[in-house]
């Protein structure tokens, strides 16, 4: 049975670091690379990325990772959301406001296919 989020959401914990040399950063590089920006970084062993055009969410907590497929671009930006409203109430980092802000913004931007 598939895990979902509570907006509906596909769950994959089981992401490979195939092709990485075991890094976070070679694997933070590597999404980079295929479309993915930076969510929110507060820490090497704490990161997350999003992809608008996949509608993906990478989580990289403490050598954990977490996959989220959205089916549309609302999902993508409530998930989106979740993650920001957390990290606003933990006190984590101050940085995720401006990447956010810019994150809207694109998600805006791009039409659902």
């Amino acid at each position: 049975m598939n895990e979902k989020t509570k907006f509906g959401n596909e769950i994959v914990r089981d992401f490979s670091f195939a092709g990485c040399n075991g890094t976070e950063l070679d694997l933070f590089r590597r999404l980079s690379q295929k479309g993915f920006r930076e969510l929110y970084y507060n820490a090497p062993y704490y990161w997350g990325m999003i992809n608008i055009k996949t509608k993906e969410i990478f989580t990289y907590t403490e050598g954990d990772t977490t996959l989220i497929k959205c089916k549309t671009l609302k999902s993508l930006k409530k998930e989106a959301e979740g993650y920001i409203n957390f990290l606003k109430k933990s006190g984590f980092s101050e940085n995720v406001y401006g990447e956010w802000e810019d994150i809207k913004k694109a998600i805006i931007g791009v039409s659902e296919e």
